[in-house]
């Protein structure tokens, strides 16, 4: 008789994410049993418990003049660096 694996793992994905395991393609929150068979008979079970991260965006619209700022939570920004944060964030760049 050939011995089972199991094991348990818990990732988390953000909202509209994927999560592969194997074959399998998962999206939603929720708990998934995969089940594969090596060449020579062992067994393994790979349970996932998926936790999804809802994502959401807040907007505010802010207007300085040259020379001015904004302050936003802890953070102070020019209008220069709110021109650079914004086409960074257009590029996908993360700061």
């Amino acid at each position: 008789m050939n011995p089972v694996f199991a094991t348990t793992n818990s990732p988390t994905i953000c909202e509209g994410g994927t999560y592969t395991e194997g074959t399998s393609d998962y999206t939603a929150a929720g708990t998934y049993t995969d089940m594969y068979a090596s060449v020579n008979g062992c067994d393994s079970i790979i349970t996932t418990i998926l936790t999804v991260d809802t994502q959401f965006s807040v907007s505010v619209d802010v207007e300085i003049c040259d020379g001015d700022s904004h302050t936003e939570g802890a953070s102070v920004y020019t209008l220069l660096e709110l021109i650079l944060t914004l086409t960074f964030l257009l590029l996908g760049v993360i700061l």
